[in-house]
């Protein structure tokens, strides 16, 4: 669910949903953000002259997302410090991986500014769901 971006279902890109730049966009604060208030005002604390996308995003037990990495230009590795991401939950055997690192050592309430740009993927082999709350913007 996006609580910052098009619209509260709208948590892909812009360009999914037939914008061409992000500024077309427009992203808003959504109606989600009444049902998250305390994660709301937490994250407009956070040092961001702009923000993007901001979502909750949830992976099922026995979900994964593929290997893949962000970067344009058919996947070829570019550093890409992209979103924040943090752990609102981290069951026991979920892992997110990423190449030349390993196991990222998440827990909840903790997070990374990760390099999106390495190869990277996540599977839930636990018997809980995984909430992750990932931040994309502009720093101050």
């Amino acid at each position: 669910m996006t609580l910052h971006g098009t619209a509260p279902h709208h948590t892909e890109y812009y360009d999914q949903y037939g914008f061409k730049s992000e500024e077309e966009a427009n992203y808003q604060w959504t109606s989600i953000t009444k049902l998250c208030p305390y994660i709301t005002e937490m994250v407009k604390r956070f040092p961001y002259k702009k923000f993007g996308r901001v979502r909750i995003m949830k992976i099922d037990p026995g979900g994964y997302i593929m290997p893949h990495n962000d970067t344009p230009n058919n996947g070829e590795y570019k550093r890409i410090f992209g979103p924040m991401n943090i752990a609102l939950t981290q069951p026991v055997r979920c892992d997110f991986i990423m190449e030349g690192i390993g196991i990222l050592p998440f827990k909840p309430g903790e997070g990374f500014m990760l390099d999106i740009g390495r190869n990277h993927c996540v599977i839930n082999k636990s018997t809980l769901p995984r909430y992750h709350l990932i931040i994309h913007g502009e720093f101050k």
